[in-house]
């Protein structure tokens, strides 16, 4: 049996602990563990590291490596584009079907807490004896109470026990009811909670995928007649952010026949809410789930989270407390589940910084700046200046080309309009021309995506001794424009050392900085932009 670890999500339901750049199911916020290298460990000695792979977001692979250092390499498969459920688990399934297409393959999450890991095991080995028989299986959590977050499944003919666990024909699945109708499935005791885990044959899966969803599985199969070629990673960058969007429920479970159920009890926790962190962790005597430092005389009931300062609070009851480097979040428990209502006010306000974790990147220092450009060579050092000085994000730079730039008036032309080009910038490029002999280019033929940008990153930062990526890039930016501006200047008077404690986002201070500015030299805005960047990034040597 293989196993297929699903690690892809962003977690935002924890922020803001969980960010975009490092969600939770890379934290340690249920053990000394992370709840990935958890979602690992408990498969042994049932399933070995060489059979288990892990499905996740490209831009979290070397997240993933780290953590998980003894799985090779070729298991951890990188989605260029979050495509749902149906197609990540697609994707393991034809790799896999390229070893063994009669193999069983476990589907399991990396964002929930087990505590029964023995029978845990257990249960995978009974569906897996189900599976064996053709059957698609789930795994149903016993419900302990009318939980409105999940969804639920209802059990139908009853197909006997199977080994301690009992087994069923899935009648029918259910999306998340409403308080009353919660109640009425717990009350019926034909319900179970559906976890999202699931056993198979590899075969199976996609045989109902080819049936009730053809159109991904034409384009699984042009990623699978390319593994391991020498095309399979430009196949799967042009195929895969094509494939449908859609859930492995509703695009497949809910449309196929002979599919079955196991009700357990496996300390199943769907860590999807502080609320829940403050369920599953141990309490004090005041009924207070502390991590970090705390003192009170008298908050009970509460979740407190600071693992660097210490919270001191009078008089609480039933609140989370959850504090990190740039952000405090406090909210009554039982509203703990209304924190993606301000992520979405932040999404709104464009300081999804505090999202991705943008603004908690440290920035570089002089002297590592300076030792940067020292080191690097000379294509090395126009993608630093395109990013430190002239403020583009990846997805721009791989998709342009030398006749978006205006060298003479300094701008470039990105795919949401002009970007000031600032005479750094200039500089390190006509260099480049010089010793490619060449004023034609294409940055796409260099870097081509993201992860080529962010590898050639890291090892410039290996032999600085620094870290080095997209993110601390742009706060060295932030920091230098936060210098040279007006607002900056003053913020410098009145706090004088202290100011450099003072972290704004990029996008806070400067529009033009952001994604979607799309000015041009003859506005105001165009023309402050140009100043202010050619200003700051002088400063950046």
């Amino acid at each position: 049996m293989y196993a297929l670890i699903m690690a892809g999500g962003t977690g935002s339901r924890l922020w803001p602990r969980s960010r975009t750049q490092h969600p939770k199911q890379f934290l340690d916020i249920t053990g000394d563990l992370t709840m990935l290298q958890q979602s690992q460990q408990r498969l042994l000695p049932l399933i070995p590291l060489d059979r288990t792979l892990v499905a996740t977001n490209r831009q979290y692979v070397e997240i993933v490596t780290r953590q998980l250092p003894d799985i090779p390499p070729e298991n951890i498969l990188g989605e260029p584009a979050g495509r749902g459920t149906a197609a990540a688990i697609g994707l393991a399934a034809v790799h896999l079907r390229k070893r063994n297409p009669d193999a069983l393959m476990a589907v399991l999450t990396a964002d929930h807490l087990i505590k029964k890991t023995d029978t845990f095991r257990q249960v995978l080995q009974a569906a897996a004896d189900v599976a064996g028989e053709d059957w698609l299986v789930t795994l149903g959590i016993t419900p302990s109470y009318p939980e409105t977050g999940y969804g639920y499944i209802e059990r139908g003919e009853f197909l006997g026990m199977v080994g301690d666990f009992e087994g069923y024909r899935v009648e029918r699945f259910v999306e998340k009811p409403d308080l009353s109708r919660a109640e009425g499935y717990v009350a019926s005791g034909n319900y179970a909670w559906n976890s999202g885990m699931f056993i198979w044959r590899v075969r199976r899966i996609l045989e109902e995928m080819e049936r009730h969803m053809p159109e991904l599985y034409e384009g699984l199969l042009k990623i699978e007649q390319d593994i391991h070629t020498e095309h399979a990673e430009d196949t799967l960058m042009s195929v895969f952010p094509n494939l449908p969007n859609q859930t492995i429920d509703y695009g497949i479970m809910e449309k196929a026949q002979q599919v079955a159920v196991l009700s357990v009890d496996i300390g199943w926790h769907d860590v999807g809410s502080w609320s829940a962190v403050y369920d599953v962790l141990p309490r004090d005597k005041a009924n207070n789930v502390v991590v970090g430092r705390h003192i009170t005389p008298d908050t009970v009931n509460s979740l407190v989270y600071s693992p660097k300062r210490l919270v001191a609070t009078i008089g609480l009851d039933d609140v989370v407390i959850v504090d990190t480097d740039d952000v405090l979040l406090v909210c009554p428990r039982s509203r703990a589940q209304d924190v993606k209502k301000i992520v979405d006010i932040l999404k709104s306000n464009g300081e999804a910084g505090y999202l991705d974790g943008v603004v908690s990147a440290q920035p570089l220092s002089k002297e590592q700046i300076s030792r940067i450009f020292e080191l690097a060579d000379s294509q090395e050092k126009v993608l630093v200046s395109l990013i430190l000085h002239a403020g583009l994000w990846p997805s721009h730079i791989a998709t342009l080309a030398s006749q978006h730039f205006d060298f003479v008036k300094g701008w470039v032309t990105t795919p949401e309009g002009k970007r000031p080009l600032p005479e750094a910038t200039r500089r390190y490029l006509f260099t480049w021309f010089q010793e490619t002999n060449s004023f034609v280019f294409s940055l796409g033929d260099l870097w081509k995506d993201r992860n080529a940008i962010k590898d050639v990153l890291v090892g410039l930062g290996r032999r600085i001794g620094a870290t080095l990526n997209v993110d601390v890039l742009f706060e060295t930016l932030a920091r230098a424009l936060f210098a040279t501006s007006e607002e900056g200047q003053v913020i410098q008077k009145v706090l004088g050392e202290e100011a450099e404690l003072v972290r704004v986002p990029l996008h806070a201070l400067f529009p033009f900085s952001t994604p979607d500015f799309s000015g041009a030299e003859n506005d105001p805005l165009g023309e402050r932009a140009h100043i202010v960047l050619n200003r700051a990034s002088e400063n950046l040597h």
